[in-house]
């Protein structure tokens, strides 16, 4: 693996690890719900750029992958919009005081609307579909991989799985942009095939 793969991937653990740090400094409730938001943010936002990279787009800040950073960054963070409507409150205390995790916090729930529009825009040819798949594999995985490390995944209807534990959940964070992309590659949809992309994953 080369030197920028190496910034890159330390880059997304640092971000992970200096994030939780930050939340775990933090003795104001709202404070603490904002650091905890940003860093979900940006840990979305850095992963679409990394998974673009594997893939061999070298354009840095070409509009496209700017749109698209920001926009997993944003679903990475409004994933958290849930706990105000399971609480029925505008309230951090009773946002972050929930008997049960809240919905989109159900990683079965990213998985199969992914599916859905990878197999949508296999069917209909569209990269926009597609891309979008990925894009919502990479933000809401990229959330429940940092909750689960206290938490475990939670994996309706089969259950939660056990704490994942700070280094796996780092290891993940970092992995995830790779698997993501590997798996544009392998199932050779339009989005895999864009010509701004390389026929194989650069990783060394």
């Amino acid at each position: 693996m080369d030197k920028f793969n190496i910034l890159r991937c330390l880059l997304l653990g640092l971000t992970a690890v200096t994030g939780d740090q930050l939340v775990l400094n933090q003795h104001n409730a709202v404070r603490k719900a904002l650091c905890d938001n940003v860093t979900h943010a940006v840990i979305g936002f850095i992963t679409w750029i990394n998974v673009h990279y594997y893939l061999g787009q070298m354009t840095f800040f070409s509009n496209r992958l700017l749109v698209q950073s920001l926009v997993c960054g944003v679903i990475s963070s409004a994933i958290d919009v849930d706990h105000f409507i399971a609480a029925q409150s505008l309230h951090i205390k009773d946002a972050t005081s929930l008997s049960k995790r809240p919905f989109l916090h159900c990683t079965t729930l990213p998985l199969a609307v992914a599916l859905v529009l990878l197999l949508l825009g296999c069917h209909l040819r569209s990269a926009t579909f597609e891309a979008f798949g990925w894009m919502l594999l990479a933000s809401f995985l990229s959330h429940h991989i940092r909750d689960a490390a206290r938490r475990g995944f939670w994996l309706w209807p089969f259950g939660s799985t056990v704490p994942l534990g700070s280094g796996l959940y780092i290891s993940l964070t970092v992995l995830l942009p790779l698997l993501l992309s590997y798996g544009v590659i392998y199932t050779n949809g339009v989005f895999g095939r864009l010509k701004s992309h390389q026929a194989t994953v650069s990783v060394v």
